[in-house]
Order: C-alpha cells, then sequence, then structure tokens
C-alpha cells in the first residue's frame, strides 16, 4: 500500500437578501446532495514493529478510533517459488483498540500457477488466528485481505477468498480491497467474495509515468471513476493517503521512489523547483541514492484540498461507507497534521455540498 468545499451564501442587505437568497437555498437544496451519517475514523499501520509514540496515541483519541487496522504480515514467493509469511508484526506494546488484522498479498503469489488457494487458506487464516491469540488482540470482527488483483489473478485470488470464509471465527467478517477501475467496472472486473470492501482511494496514476502530476492522489483522476456509478454490490468502506514520497526520473526513465523527503529539495544551491518539479543541480546523497544534475525529482503528496475534494467525490458518488481509513499511523505523518484537519475530512462525508463546487475543485480550479 507500498484528496473544501463549502456551500457559499451571500448575506447582502435590502432586495436581494429578501429575494435573491431564498431562491439560492433553493438551487442548494436542489442541486446538493443529502448525506449519510459521516463514516468512523481509523487508521492502518503498516510497520513490522507496533510501537506508535505519542502522536499516534494522541491522534487515534482525539478523533475518537474504534478499531484499528494492523498489517500481521504478508504473504510472498522464497526462492523455491514457494508462498510464505514474510515481514511478521512484532508488537512492543499492546494496541489500545479492537484489532482488525491486515494480510498484504504480493502480486507474484497468485500468478504462480502452482498455488493452491484452498491450501494457502488454510495457513493464512491458521497463522492469523494464532498470532491474534498469542498477543492477545481483541479481535474487531473483521479479517483483510489486500491484494491488488487483476484479469489475471482474479481466479485464484476469488478462490483463496471462498476459501478464507471456511476458517473465520464466528461473527468475523472477510473484506478486502479494491481500486477505483474495480469500483466503476465491477461488471468487467468482477466483486470479490468477501462481506464487505474497502476502496483505496489513492495509488491512482502511474507513477513510473514522467507526465503525472500526482500519483498518489488526484481529484480530476479519481472523478473520472466516481463520476456518477451505478454504486456496489457489496457494503464497503474508504481507504485515503496520508503519506509523501518523491519519484525520480531521468528523462523519461524512472529511477524509482525515495520514501523520504530530502532536505535538498528545498534548498535552491541543490535543486530548480517549478510547481512539485525539482531539478537537481548539484550532486547529493539520499541513503545509498545519488542525486545527479539534470534528474528530475517529483515531490507527491496527499494534500488537505485534494483529501477533502475527493472526499467529496466519494460522499456522493459512493455513499455509505461504515470506515475511513487512513494510511496510515505514524508519528512523523500524523505530527505533521492536525486532528482538525482529518475531522474537517470526515465531515464531508455528511454536510450538504453543492455538487456544481464539486465539479470546479476535482476539475482543478484551486490547485
Amino acid at each position: 500500500m507500498t484528496n473544501k468545499v463549502s456551500a457559499k451564501r451571500y448575506h447582502g442587505p435590502g432586495l436581494f437578501l429578501r429575494y435573491a437568497l431564498p431562491m439560492a437555498l433553493a438551487c442548494l437544496i436542489m442541486s446538493g446532495e443529502s448525506r449519510a451519517a459521516a463514516p468512523a475514523p481509523a487508521f492502518y499501520y503498516w510497520k513490522t514493529a507496533y510501537d506508535p509514540g505519542p502522536a499516534s496515541l494522541e491522534m487515534m483519541e482525539e478523533l475518537g478510533c474504534g478499531r484499528l487496522y494492523l498489517r500481521l504480515f504478508e504473504v510472498g514467493l522464497n526462492s523455491g517459488g514457494q508462498a510464505v509469511p514474510k515481514a511478521l508484526l512484532r508488537l512492543n506494546q499492546r494496541p489500545v483498540l479492537p484489532v482488525a488484522p491486515v494480510v498484504f498479498i504480493e502480486t507474484a503469489v497468485f500468478e504462480k500457477a502452482e498455488t493452491d488457494p484452498a491450501r494457502l487458506a488454510v495457513r493464512v487464516a491458521g497463522l492469523i488466528g494464532a498470532m491474534m491469540e498469542a498477543e492477545g488482540l481483541e479481535d474487531a470482527n473483521e479479517w483483510h485481505l489486500d491484494f491488488d488483483w487483476a484479469a489475471g489473478t482474479r481466479g485464484k485470488f476469488f478462490a483463496f477468498c471462498r476459501e478464507m470464509k471456511k476458517h473465520l471465527p464466528d461473527g468475523v467478517e472477510l473484506a478486502a480491497t479494491i481500486r477505483l477501475d474495480q469500483y466503476k467496472n465491477y461488471g468487467l472486473t468482477g466483486v470479490p467474495p468477501v462481506d464487505r470492501v474497502v476502496l483505496m482511494s489513492y495509488n491512482m496514476a502511474p507513477v513510473t509515468n514522467p507526465e503525472t502530476a500526482n500519483s498518489i492522489i488526484d481529484s480530476a483522476v479519481a472523478r473520472q471513476y466516481l463520476a456518477n456509478p451505478a454504486g456496489y454490490p457489496l457494503p464497503l468502506d474508504y481507504a485515503l493517503p496520508l503519506f509523501a514520497w518523491v519519484a525520480a526520473f531521468d528523462g523519461s526513465e524512472f529511477l524509482g521512489l525515495l520514501r523520504q523527503i530530502p532536505p535538498q529539495l528545498f534548498d535552491s544551491r541543490y535543486c530548480r523547483r517549478q510547481g512539485n518539479i525539482f531539478t537537481v543541480l548539484r550532486p547529493f546523497s539520499v541513503g545509498r541514492w545519488q542525486a545527479l544534475p539534470g534528474q528530475r525529482l517529483r515531490l507527491e503528496q496527499s494534500a488537505q484540498p485534494e483529501l477533502e475534494a475527493v472526499a467529496d467525490l466519494l460522499a456522493i458518488s459512493a455513499p455509505g461507507g461504515r470506515q475511513l481509513i487512513f494510511y496510515h499511523l505514524d508519528d512523523a505523518l500524523v505530527s505533521a497534521r492536525k486532528a482538525h484537519e482529518l475531522q474537517n475530512i470526515l465531515r464531508r462525508f455528511h454536510q450538504p455540498v453543492d455538487d456544481h463546487a464539486v465539479v470546479r475543485h476535482s476539475g482543478g480550479l484551486r490547485r
């Protein structure tokens, strides 16, 4: 997993207030969308050691989070091509919230013809249960599968989901992630055989494309998938990003991602800035990677206006979500934001908004 629009009212004096304001309010009621209650806030935790600092714990408390989506382990292929658990979570402190265990599955697992979905489900379900019991974790009554399935892997992943449901504890739901295109085009892509889905509203465009503006979140891209779709046949939750990264290019060649933002980006001795593109002027190091003159670094962020714009689109075109899961819980990420900013995103789901304002915002006029 390795986006404020408000209806504006004129309060002028005289005849305008007497006649035009009621007409404007009537138009707002007609053009606005009624919205359900705001989804409950939650976080993904994606590190291999569970040890959140004071900033993370305070943010969860301020938002009133009721559960934590805890990545327990990943499933990948070993050197022999066998599906095995990787990066198992180590708990350095006990979570204060009920836990929804998350398992991330690498694409290669279901690309491999020899992978047996039934056998894998037995092993994955067994390990989830063992880890939850060993750590004494309170179950939030949901198990969560994160897999970026496509046409070539859909069959095996769907079979895996059906098998997983056979091994769920009583009263536990099975959830799976879907992407924006799978939400809009579910008639073609299929619907996973699970109890509910989480609509991953980030990583929206190809990060490897030098022409992409922001691969993490872009309300103009989101609108292409969320503009008046027919809905989705399963209950859904939402996921929105909080992270940032830097995509590095040498000409049109994609060099990789920098997960930490180098301070040299904002130093005119090292980089020349144009918007979110930084051209390297003199060499500098980022860990083991060396930035060289002429290379371009594209800073991609989960900016508050974009988060709110996408929340507006989700509220109108994909209403009814139970949870809004922020990716992810990390002291550095949450320290860069205020609780009221995330609360503002949550409010977008239940306050009426002029739909035409959403069109203007998501079309990029506020960029």
